[in-house]
C-alpha cells in the first residue's frame, strides 16, 4: 500500500487489472485508488461479466493473468484506438504470422 515495488510479492485481480489498464492507457500511474480496476478492466472488454464475477470472488491465478493478458491483445488502446496486438506488431515485438500462429494454436481458455 506504500507504492513501494515488490517484484516477488504475490498479486491480485484489482492490482493486475490496473496494470493492464495502465497499459493500455485508461488509467494512470496517479491514479492510486484501483478498488475498482476490475469493474473498469471489464468495461473495456478485458473480462465477461460474467468472468468478473468468478475473478473476483476467486483466488487470483497464473492462469487468470494469462487469460486477461491474452484478452488485451484485443483491446484499443484509450489514445489511438489501435489494438494491443497491431501495436506490438508495429513495434516489432512479434510479427503478424507469428501473432496469428500462437492464436491458432490456443485450444480454450482458462476458466476464469
Amino acid at each position: 500500500k506504500d507504492g513501494t515495488w515488490r517484484p516477488s510479492g504475490a498479486t491480485n485481480i484489482y492490482q493486475y487489472c490496473e496494470f493492464l489498464l495502465r497499459a493500455l492507457k485508461y488509467s494512470s500511474v496517479s491514479n492510486s485508488d484501483i478498488s475498482d480496476a476490475p469493474q473498469r478492466a471489464h468495461s473495456v472488454n478485458l473480462m465477461s461479466a460474467t468472468d468478473l464475477v468468478s475473478l473476483i470472488n476467486a483466488p487470483f491465478l497464473r492462469a487468470h493473468l494469462v487469460y486477461l493478458s491474452y484478452n488485451a491483445l484485443e483491446v484499443p488502446d484509450a489514445d489511438s484506438g489501435i489494438l494491443l496486438h497491431d501495436r506490438l506488431i508495429s513495434q516489432g515485438v512479434f510479427t503478424e504470422e507469428a501473432y496469428h500462429s500462437a492464436v491458432d494454436s490456443v485450444n480454450s481458455l482458462p476458466q476464469a
